[in-house]
């Protein structure tokens, strides 16, 4: 049996440790509601695209992540709430994709 090293696996630890102290300390604002938000008109489209990006170079072989989005109206959001939901979600997509 022959173990790969995360790193050799293009895993990173220093990202993976940076996003749970990141959400640990989004979840800790979130339940003192000491949140501060910067609403303004946002491309959710562009938003979705950089969040594509970034998850099709570390999904998995055989997974593809894409947008397609035409005409997308730009809503009122916190851009940075925005991008941490659609991360959120593209994540949970891909890691309970079937293989």
């Amino acid at each position: 049996m022959s173990l790969t090293s995360p790193a050799s696996a293009g895993f990173s630890w220093s990202g993976a440790v940076a996003k749970l102290v990141e959400d640990v300390l989004w979840a800790s604002r979130l339940d003192s509601k000491n949140t501060s938000r910067s609403p303004g008109v946002c491309d959710v489209a562009d938003v979705a695209a950089e969040v594509c990006a970034v998850a099709s170079e570390i999904a998995p072989d055989g997974i593809s992540v894409r947008v397609d989005a035409d005409d997308v109206p730009g809503v009122l959001a916190d851009e940075e709430e925005l991008r941490r939901v659609l991360t959120n979600l593209v994540d949970n997509a891909i890691k309970y994709s079937p293989d």
